[in-house]
């Protein structure tokens, strides 16, 4: 599948099959213009993460005690749907 999104300034860029971009909370907008086959998977970083910058052996041991609670949301593809699946990360 395909999607258009904006970036600041409001330049427009496509997204296809297989593509990636990773961005700042704010910095895109969209999806729009999909493809009636687009699949898009965000993936989220929380501030609490985001804030550890050291990675100290007590920061690394609190990172994964927050595995569970940094996926928050699950989107699962119906058995037998394998076409390609974009995704927008944000950091």
């Amino acid at each position: 599948g395909q999607a258009r999104f904006t970036r600041e300034g409001g330049e427009a860029f496509g997204l296809a099959a297989g593509d990636v971009v990773t961005h700042g909370q704010g910095l895109v907008d969209g999806p729009f213009d999909t493809s009636p086959d687009m699949r898009l998977i965000r993936f989220f970083v929380s501030s609490t993460t985001q804030g550890l910058r050291q990675r100290t052996p007590d920061e690394i041991r609190r990172l994964e005690a927050l595995g569970p609670t940094i996926i928050t949301r699950r989107e699962v593809r119906p058995p037998g749907d394998s076409r390609p699946v974009n995704f927008l990360r944000g950091s």
